[in-house]
């Protein structure tokens, strides 16, 4: 069996999923009245709620011949109850384009309920591109991939836990 909110394995007579904590209740179809749905919403908005997934970005200014770095900034990929199961949320914004097949260094920080965890990803992207779009894909057991590229074709990321297991 596996379980109803993050789809890990559930060991054999197991009713609370070891890797989210889902507690599951036996209903027949017909008689749950929506109560899965509103019991899935619920521990979304407590297990997940306030946890963002963020990509580090890096501007340079150039004045007089001299360039300089600015402050590193972060940007919202997307907040973790908005991720659906084995779907891409892209982030609105795309980032210069590339030429050639190169390797790209990816700084992404999940920040929320506890400490914020920062993972660097290095990603071989496959193709010219004229816009580098970021993205965020949500596997079985609250594991999360970064994905870059363009929505045709990308590439992902080691996975990364979005509860910090």
């Amino acid at each position: 069996m596996r379980c109803e909110f993050c789809n890990a394995e559930l060991g054999s007579g197991e009713i609370r999923c070891a890797v989210c904590g889902f507690t599951h209740i036996n209903f027949t179809e017909a008689d749950d009245g929506g109560i899965r749905e509103k019991m899935r919403h619920t521990f979304a908005a407590q297990t997940l709620g306030g946890i963002n997934i963020e990509v580090k970005t890096h501007s340079y200014t150039v004045q007089n011949g001299t360039m300089t770095e600015n402050e590193p900034r972060y940007f919202k990929i997307a907040e973790a109850p908005e991720l659906v199961l084995h779907e891409i949320k892209w982030l609105d914004t795309a980032f210069y384009g590339i030429g050639d097949k190169r390797q790209i260094s990816l700084d992404i920080r999940v920040s929320g309920k506890e400490n914020d965890r920062e993972y660097t990803f290095t990603l071989e992207i496959p193709k010219a591109l004229e816009a580098l779009k970021v993205g965020i894909r949500l596997d079985d057991g609250l594991k999360a991939e970064i994905v870059a590229g363009s929505e045709e074709e990308y590439v992902k990321s080691e996975q990364f836990s979005l509860i910090g297991n």
